[in-house]
């Protein structure tokens, strides 16, 4: 393979990005994802009753892998696979691997042995997908829950005491085994939420109590929950 001659040049391409998108209950997630070019849903679990998508209901992760085999190997119109949920997916890979080491759980493998084949699984399908120009989009549920820190404060008297402080972090509701291998493979964590007055949002970037991210580093940190606005905010940004 020849060396290369010129520098790759930024894509502005929706689906040359991989996503994780988590949020609240009804917040939109799903009828955002659906909006991505000539979607395919890998449904593992219910609730599409509501929006028109084209979709796949896997039973097992045997079922997700033929789907993507499909899809690199037959003809079709698809741009996007979006797997929801994500959590769900991650729990079938886990099923499969445990059934194939004769494990209970991934955890009773010694040195890791069964968590890194559950994360070379699902690289292998979604790297497979991206390389044949297939965006990748997982939604996931949110979690929030209160954490405790320590912080040095001053006393008045010129020292210092630890204190402890407790505030609400919030990030997708996938294990913690699962978050380290979806976040490693997606470019973009948008968070979407609903706010006092009813206004839907996607946050792009990362805060002390919000997972988020944004590879680009050109999207605003705050978004409405549009999908057209966010397609147009994304061009002109890597356009500029």
């Amino acid at each position: 393979m020849p060396l290369p001659k010129a520098k790759t040049p930024k894509s502005n391409d929706i689906n040359s990005y991989t996503y994780l998108i988590y949020g609240e209950p009804k917040v939109g997630k799903t009828t955002f994802a659906s909006k991505y070019p000539n979607a395919l849903f890998i449904a593992t679990e219910a609730g599409h009753k509501f929006v028109e998508v084209y979709q796949t209901n896997p039973k097992s992760w045997t079922d997700i892998k033929k789907t993507a085999r499909e899809l690199l190997t037959e003809e079709h119109d698809y741009k996007t696979v979006v797997i929801d949920t994500a959590d769900n997916m991650v729990m079938m890979v886990a099923r499969s691997v445990c059934n194939q080491m004769n494990l209970q759980h991934e955890a009773d493998a010694d040195f890791g042995k069964a968590y890194s084949r559950i994360k070379q699984e699902i690289m292998d399908v979604v790297s497979a997908l991206t390389r044949h120009g297939l965006g990748v989009v997982f939604i996931s549920h949110v979690d929030m829950r209160e954490t405790t820190m320590h912080q040095n404060v001053s006393d008045g008297k010129g020292g210092h005491r630890l204190t402890e402080v407790k505030s609400k972090m919030i990030d997708a509701t996938l294990s913690g085994s699962a978050k380290k291998i979806i976040r490693g493979l997606c470019d973009m964590i948008f968070y979407c939420y609903i706010d006092d007055n009813s206004k839907r949002w996607i946050r792009t970037k990362q805060t002390e109590s919000i997972m988020a991210g944004d590879r680009s580093g050109k999207l605003p940190a705050v978004m409405p929950l549009d999908y057209e606005k966010f397609e147009n905010e994304l061009k002109k940004q890597i356009e500029e």
